[in-house]
């Protein structure tokens, strides 16, 4: 089983083009549920964040499970071929860890050390996990990198001072206007990203402020939480005509600030407005920058900023570099170990027949025995069976892990782990009780020599 990862980032498309490839919330359980019925795809977490989307897999053959993500993201998205091959990137195994676990430390954001992806990474997992996507190989992967993302948080200083695209929009703004506290500010939208800007906003000081979402009971609540008032969508157009800036985050496939609707804001307004989009989809026309004393900013727009922060963490990465090795290292080994479990599990069975014809001739021999007697005896040999096995298993795991792939061969060849030698097996405890029953009747005996002459 191999595992591969293809998605799409800020790092390797435009806005434009990464729009087009995100998923909504409610999508994402019917996306899961379909990779895993594609050819070659066995398990499947789908990763979504503002800034990527990223399919993992595991598949028992790559270019097979690579065209099956290929399909359904350009089906699903409707995204023709070449945008895909010149937009997705993709990786496998230990490119793929190692990649999951930097985009969960943070070092893959848009600001370097943000840690609202942790959680998202976090999330993927949940929702895979909870249809029965991800097992054995991507559980295993996703759940080293929630550890590794919280591990180089706990060590290093990246993620320090509550970094996020949220509160880049915030000191964008607190730039562009300097005091705060006199500004109206609208945000739209009520999930984490706008809760962060909310917060930010809280920690800086500011005037007035509107929160206004698709749930009216949703934004009385977070309003409330931080000192702000709530109003509807149908209050949006005349909120427009007011306020000093607009931050907006959303999950809206569509545009909630369309052309027409800053249009006839704009009529009302002779005050200069700050638009802010921090959502993909974009929340807010682009169009909108032709008029007359409205400013937008979307995420691009955010970069010069967001590239202060990336030199302010500098002096962090190489160390949060060096944990990431550190677990790609971890993660390699218990691929390894994966190589290991069939021959256990040979190793065991042949263990396992062995005793259980043994056990059989010492019951025949031993006569009557009372039920409580015989499960004394199957539950001592099996006792003995897996004590014995234990320490060699324990050895074979950790060679095997740390690169001794000749130790599992030398293991098979010496314990006869292939068919003829289970064969042989059977025909050993075939010829035992053949000879238990050759007084009783010749035939017998005779019959298997014959059937079986080099036995």
């Amino acid at each position: 089983m191999e595992i591969v990862a293809v998605g799409v980032s800020h790092r390797s498309a435009p806005l434009e083009i990464l729009e087009r490839f995100t998923f909504a919330p409610g999508s994402i359980t019917g996306a899961l549920l379909e990779l895993c019925q594609l050819e070659g795809i066995k398990e499947a977490v789908l990763l979504t964040t503002c800034h990527r989307t990223e399919v993992y897999v595991a598949t028992p053959d790559v270019s097979t499970g690579v065209s099956s993500i290929m399909r359904f993201l350009g089906g699903s998205r409707d995204v023709p071929l070449e945008v895909l091959e010149e937009y997705l990137f993709q990786l496998q195994d230990l490119d793929a860890a190692k990649h999951l676990f930097t985009v969960a430390s943070g070092l893959d954001s848009m600001v370097v050390g943000e840690g609202q992806v942790l959680g998202q990474v976090r999330d993927a997992l949940k929702q895979a996990s909870a249809v029965g996507t991800a097992r054995a190989y991507l559980s295993a992967l996703f759940r080293q990198a929630i550890r590794v993302g919280a591990r180089v948080r706990k060590e290093t200083r990246i993620g320090g001072h509550g970094r996020s695209i949220s509160s880049v929009a915030v000191e964008l703004a607190r730039k562009l206007f300097g005091d705060l506290r006199g500004r109206v500010i609208l945000v739209i939208g009520t999930g984490a990203a706008s809760e962060l800007v909310l917060q930010a906003l809280r920690r800086h000081g500011t005037g007035r402020i509107l929160v206004v979402s698709r749930t009216p009971e949703r934004a009385s609540v977070v309003a409330q939480r931080y000192g702000g008032q709530a109003i509807t969508y149908q209050d949006l157009p005349d909120a427009l005509k007011e306020v000093d800036i607009v931050i907006s985050s959303t999950a809206a496939p569509h545009p909630v600030i369309s052309l027409e609707l800053m249009e006839e804001a704009a009529k009302c307004r002779t005050h200069p407005l700050l638009l802010i989009d921090i959502a993909v989809p974009r929340d807010i026309d682009p169009r909108v920058r032709t008029l007359p004393n409205v400013y937008l900013y979307d995420l691009e727009g955010l970069q010069e900023i967001v590239n202060e922060r990336i030199r302010e963490n500098m002096e962090e990465v190489p160390r949060a570099e060096r944990i990431i090795a550190e677990e790609v290292e971890k993660f390699a080994r218990w691929l390894r170990t994966r190589q290991v479990a069939p021959t256990i599990a040979e190793l065991y069975a042949r263990a396992e027949m062995i005793r259980a014809a043994e056990v059989r001739k010492a019951i025949r021999r031993l006569g009557h025995l009372t039920e409580r007697e015989r499960e004394i005896v199957e539950a001592m040999t099996s006792a003995l069976v897996k004590k014995l096995l234990h320490l060699p298993v324990v050895s074979l795991k950790r060679r095997v892990a740390y690169g001794e792939t000749a130790s599992l061969e030398a293991v098979r060849e010496m314990f006869g782990l292939d068919g003829a030698a289970e064969s042989r097996l059977q025909t050993l405890d075939l010829r035992s009780q053949a000879r238990d029953l050759g007084d009783q009747d010749p035939r017998t005996r005779s019959g298997f020599q014959e059937v079986n002459p080099h036995a």
